[in-house]
């Protein structure tokens, strides 16, 4: 009788992960061990009866949710976090802290991932991710059969990022290698490719004022789909905005959504790599790419408003990602131009740009190391 080999399956995932990681960093070429953190925190809440499938099969009724995005790193090589808890109205007769009186609710659900991004060779549109999920159930509710559930696993993406004059987002694909998710009718199935995207649309000419967004993943013939606009109200918080969108989850077959919600949302964008600056760099690319500019001060960008720069313009703080030199005036706002303009800034890494000085109180900026000078009534001139 032949002797049977051992099941070395349970292998597969973490080998495949390891080759994975060695590869994000090999195409990563990292130029410095400078860290960046930026990301989002956020506070929904539900003011329509919607409904979501728990990580156990089970519908509930949400109340509002709390989230939080972290990335550290840098421009092409850096670890993201995303982590959101939802509140929901526990069942009939169950409470989950009595002195919370009318206004009860019950911490229902909270999902969680990790992992690490990478663009290949400094090329700024195409980016490889490596990431774990964990959905978990907090309070099951009254339900004897399914007291508790949760799903997590393991999953690649490809993304490609895309920017227009007025228009930015990405298309995404990838493969999960391990365990479950939930289908909209409550059953747990195994994940495989997934596809999708995100887009956003600029409904206002001032930069990420007011835009429509739209976000599409579709995994094993099971679409979740979500709609809405998102305005920035407040010029003295400029990466804070509300949201306010609508989404379903639903089997493309039977095309009947199980999972419906309604949701109004506040997001605060922090860090050095605010959506803010991100829609500014990326509209003001495009700005440069459609013109040809004989200086680097003969056009400013679209991310800069049309207003008469003041006799004496003063710059207080700057700092840059791979795209856009950022300047803060002394009188509040905000400026940014392509580095493309400036090849020595262009050709730096992080930490040679960081190494600036003001001159002449503010009126100039000067790096040292790479004896550049950049003029800050220049800049404003347009």
């Amino acid at each position: 009788m032949s002797k049977r080999l051992p099941d070395l399956s349970f292998l597969a995932p973490p080998l495949i992960a390891v080759s994975f990681v060695l590869l994000l960093i090999f195409c990563a070429r990292v130029k410095s061990v400078y860290a960046e953190v930026w990301g989002d925190s956020n506070v929904g809440i539900y003011p329509f009866k919607s409904s979501i499938v728990a990580p156990n099969g089970l519908l509930y009724n949400p109340l509002a949710h709390i989230g939080l995005s972290l990335n550290i790193g840098s421009d092409n090589i850096y670890i993201f976090d995303e982590n959101t808890l939802f509140l929901a109205k526990p069942d009939p007769g169950l409470t989950t802290n009595s002195s919370q009186g009318s206004f009860d609710f019950t911490k229902r659900e909270v999902d969680f991932k990790i992992g690490l991004a990478a663009k290949p060779f400094d090329n700024k549109h195409l980016e490889f991710r490596l990431w774990e999920y964990a959905l978990n159930n907090l309070n099951r509710g009254n339900d004897p059969n399914r007291p508790s559930g949760f799903n997590d696993g393991l999953a690649a993406e490809t993304r490609y990022y895309f920017i227009g004059e007025k228009a930015w987002g990405y298309l995404n694909g990838g493969y999960y290698f391990t365990k479950e998710l939930m289908a909209p009718n409550g059953v747990a199935f195994k994940p495989g490719i997934f596809a999708g995207g995100e887009l956003n649309y600029n409904l206002l000419e001032a930069p990420g004022k007011l835009y429509a967004f739209s976000d599409v993943t579709v995994v094993n013939l099971f679409g979740r789909f979500e709609l809405g606009v998102a305005y920035r109200p407040l010029l003295s918080l400029p990466d804070t905005e509300v949201r306010l969108s609508g989404s379903r989850y639903l089997d493309l077959n039977e095309k009947s959504p199980t999972e419906n919600t309604v949701m109004f949302e506040i997001r605060h964008y922090f860090g050095s790599h605010t959506t803010v600056d991100n829609i500014k760099s990326a509209i003001a690319t495009k700005a440069v790419a459609n013109k040809s500019l004989p200086s680097p001060v003969a056009s400013v960008s679209t991310a800069v408003k049309s207003i008469p720069p003041p006799s004496e313009a003063m710059a207080t703080d700057v700092w840059s990602d791979s795209l856009m030199l950022h300047v803060k005036l002394v009188d509040g706002r905000e400026i940014g131009v392509p580095l493309e303009w400036f090849p020595k800034l262009l050709d730096a890494n992080d930490i040679q740009r960081k190494k600036w000085r003001l001159t002449g109180n503010g009126t100039g900026i000067h790096w040292d190391n790479l004896n550049e000078e950049v003029s800050v009534k220049q800049l404003l001139k347009g």
